[in-house]
């Protein structure tokens, strides 16, 4: 999940190849025999019961919602990235820009976070202007296979006009949260 979150939120344009979404894998597979890549058909003809299965798998839902996420928020797909500073516990932060619509932040936890440890960040631009308006928040993103313990909502603190927002991660998650109005 962690690398397909990576792959759909940052720049550029996505490439899942075939079997990705169901997290297939041929250990058997030889590069060249069976094709480029060692993976051989996922579903013979005459098993179609295979695609439901594939449908049910956590992979397979985790890049339904990503892509979805993807094509409702124009700055996951156009926006310019800006990297944050998450301290030293394996999270990878970021933001997503776009004039004219919401700024979309992510959190991709890599490993296990330090106990107890809290990640602090201020949410400032590349030009160093805050990435979202006094009286905003950042609202969680519902995403199956995401990190549903993380705060719905994020409201900022505002120290010398700079927003600064504290979150926990969970060990190898996802969260996506988009600047919003708050609830």
């Amino acid at each position: 999940v962690l690398a397909n979150a990576l792959l759909l939120t940052t720049e550029g344009i996505p490439c899942l190849y075939y079997g990705t979404e169901a997290g297939v894998r041929d250990e058997r597979g030889v590069l060249e025999r069976e094709s480029e890549t060692g993976r051989v058909t996922y579903v013979p003809r005459g098993e179609p019961e295979r695609l439901e299965e594939a449908r049910k798998s956590e992979s397979f839902r985790a890049i339904r919602a990503l892509i979805s996420a993807r094509k409702a928020h124009p700055a996951l797909r156009t926006g310019a990235t800006v990297v944050l500073p998450a301290g030293e516990g394996g999270c990878f932060l970021f933001a997503r820009v776009l004039p004219n619509h919401p700024t979309v932040l992510v959190a991709i936890q890599l490993g296990q976070p330090v106990a107890g440890s809290r990640i602090t960040t201020r949410l400032l631009g590349a030009d160093r202007t805050p990435l979202l308006g006094k009286g905003k928040v950042l609202a969680r993103l519902p995403l199956e296979g995401g990190d549903q313990e993380a705060p719905r909502q994020l409201v900022p603190a505002w120290h010398d006009g700079v927003p600064r927002v504290t979150f926990e991660a969970r060990a190898e998650s996802v969260t996506i949260w988009t600047v919003a109005e708050p609830r």
